[in-house]
This record gives C-alpha cells, structure tokens and sequence, in this order.
C-alpha cells in the first residue's frame, strides 16, 4: 500500500503542472510538441523557485 502512496503522492507544483498541461491539451487543443515545451518550462521554473530562499 505504501507504494501506490508514494507514487500518487505529488507536492503542490507538481499538481498544478500537470492539471494546466492536462486543460492545455484537452479544453486548448494544443499539439504534443507545444505541451511538452510548456512541462519543461514549467518544471525549470519549479526547480529555480524551489532553490530561492524568500525571507
């Protein structure tokens, strides 16, 4: 059981990511080329915020 949990379980950026790309290509119509350019900017993005520290 732990397993399917680790797997399932996602941070908050991660969630958002993956339900634009899903509106992106569903209610959009955007092409797979184009919804791949936008995960990798999105996931780079994530990690260079993930690495500032806000006071």
């Amino acid at each position: 059981m732990t397993e399917i949990v680790k797997l399932v379980k996602t941070d908050e950026s991660s969630f958002f990511i993956r339900e634009f790309l899903l509106y992106a290509k569903s209610d959009k119509g955007l092409r797979p080329k184009t919804i791949t350019a936008y995960e990798i900017d999105l996931e780079e993005l994530k990690n260079i915020f993930s690495k500032q520290k806000f006071a």
